[in-house]
């Protein structure tokens, strides 16, 4: 998983650094959103695996239907759309 970090620019805005390679990945023009940008991998890998463990779960308890929360569908559509399916 890579890591991104916020690091201060000018003004108002916010860069978006790859840790090991120091490379640039966004640049923010509101510095508010940066945190939440900076996070997008480590909330990704989240997303998946609460529903692996969801998946995991169901499976273990043999649900015949898999129960699905909002937070759960919600969860899922961010993972589609952070993989631009």
């Amino acid at each position: 998983m890579s890591i991104w970090y916020k690091a201060n620019v000018s003004g108002e805005q916010g860069l978006i650094i790859e840790e090991e390679t120091g490379k640039n990945i966004a640049v923010c023009y509101d510095k508010k959103d940066a945190n939440l940008i900076a996070s997008a991998p480590e909330l990704l890998e989240a997303c998946k695996l609460m529903l692996t463990e969801h998946q995991r779960i169901n499976e273990q308890f043999k649900q015949s239907k898999e129960f699905l929360t909002p937070g759960m569908a919600l969860a899922r559509q961010a993972i589609t759309k952070a993989e631009g399916k």
